[in-house]
């Protein structure tokens, strides 16, 4: 009986080194996500993305993240004006500050940190994007008109943050820390 569940430890072990090492790493971090399944329909468009090493996977979740951050932008501006309620106008305000005031410029930030490699800088700054993206949500009770824009764009940057994590980590160990 010994001898079986042993076996039986074994192969589960094995079985799940197996599956660690045939995992894209795309699939690697939007598993580490917040929300896996809409990150890898964000992100895995195509095979080509999908097997996209480590190293490239900050650069397209910035690019797509920025998109869809500067386009969401846009529609927030155009709701703006076209709002008759000043209470809703008000919030749609808030939210096109929030955007241009922080959300977007950090975007600028992040590339230059990615550039440079200084993969905790663009963790520091993929969580400050995140609660950019949360206080515009906040502005809502129910949920904003481009709530799912706003979850794409989340869970695009929380990749960025995991995959600038794991390349830290990556240079870290490669300096011998």
């Amino acid at each position: 009986m010994a001898t079986s569940s042993l076996l039986f430890v074994f192969f589960l072990s094995t079985h799940t080194l197996f599956l660690t090492i045939n995992a894209s790493p795309m699939d690697d971090v939007c598993n580490q996500t917040n929300n896996p399944p809409l990150c890898i329909k964000s992100i895995d468009f195509n095979e080509k993305v999908k097997n996209e090493p480590l190293e490239n996977i900050p650069k397209i979740a910035v690019e797509l993240s920025h998109y869809t951050a500067s386009t969401t932008e846009t529609n927030i501006e155009s709701l703006s004006k076209k709002a008759t309620d000043p209470n809703v106008k008000a919030h749609y305000d808030v939210c096109v500050k929030i955007y241009n005031g922080t959300i977007l410029p950090m975007f600028k930030a992040t590339k230059v940190d990615l550039t440079a490699k200084r993969y905790t800088d663009v963790e520091k700054k993929s969580g400050d994007i995140i609660a950019g993206v949360t206080n515009c949500e906040a502005e809502f009770v129910k949920g904003s008109p481009w709530n799912e824009d706003s979850a794409v764009v989340g869970v695009l940057v929380d990749a960025l943050r995991v995959a600038a994590k794991l390349l830290a980590k990556k240079k870290m160990y490669y300096l011998g820390y």
